[in-house]
């Protein structure tokens, strides 16, 4: 015989049911709760990691990386590698600001003299400077002759001359024949693996810092943006007076 419950039973069945799921909404509002609360927890964590990744990278004062910036035994140089300052630069002949530099990276050398060693690496803009990888070509044919530094000259005091020229090569065979090399020579090593590969592998050193203008310069492994000679000056004797006493 199947048993029945009585009003009053069924009325404590209901309740008792009630109550059940009373207790489980409480318990489903306490799990959403607190995963919410994780869930907040670990947003927030990721919004202060990233914030402090953003804050390190914006106000980090210059970003040093010494094995892309060694002196490599065929870098272009002045001044002795004792020296408390080591400025490197990354040009291209064709870039009118580079031109502008050039005149004051030679007073700071006139200036600053055995305190200060210069390095000139290359990094013709192809894209918008059509001779300028030419012109590095031909700076590094004038070097194969021992005259860089007056081919390296003559290129930025003059850049009017050929930089707008369709095939800049006679000019730049005019500026052979005024230091006096031989020309058949300079032609050859213009057009040489040795020219091309040096400038090439010091395109992909400045793409690996991430340079992407000219000039760029680097003080003593840090990257530095003077707007004016007394600034450039400025930079450079600070390093060297807060260089370690021989």
């Amino acid at each position: 015989m199947q048993y029945t419950p009585t009003k009053k039973e069924r009325r404590a069945l209901r309740r008792a049911a009630k109550a059940e799921a009373r207790a489980q909404q409480t318990n489903t509002g306490h799990w959403r709760r607190g995963f919410n609360w994780l869930l907040g927890v670990v947003i927030a964590g990721l919004a202060i990691w990233g914030l402090v990744v953003l804050v390190q990278s914006t106000q980090r004062p210059a970003e040093i990386i010494s094995d892309k910036l060694a002196i490599a035994a065929d870098d272009w140089h002045k001044g002795p590698a004792e020296a408390k300052a080591t400025l490197v630069e990354y040009g291209d002949f064709q870039c009118p600001a580079c031109a502008a530099y050039h005149d004051l990276v030679d007073q700071l050398i006139l200036e600053l003299g055995d305190q200060m060693r210069f390095v000139y690496r290359h990094f013709p803009l192809t894209s918008i400077h059509a001779n300028a990888q030419g012109a590095a070509l031909a700076s590094e044919a004038a070097g194969a002759q021992g005259k860089f530094w007056e081919m390296y000259d003559l290129l930025y005091t003059k850049q009017g001359e050929w930089s707008d020229l369709a095939d800049p090569m006679p000019k730049f065979k005019e500026f052979a024949t005024a230091l006096e090399l031989d020309l058949t020579k300079f032609e050859a090593d213009a057009k040489a693996s040795a020219s091309t590969d040096k400038v090439a592998r010091q395109v992909v050193s400045a793409n690996q810092l991430r340079v992407d203008s000219t000039p760029t310069f680097y003080l003593n492994g840090a990257r530095v943006s003077p707007r004016n000679y007394e600034e450039f000056k400025g930079l450079i004797t600070a390093v060297i007076d807060e260089a370690p006493a021989e």
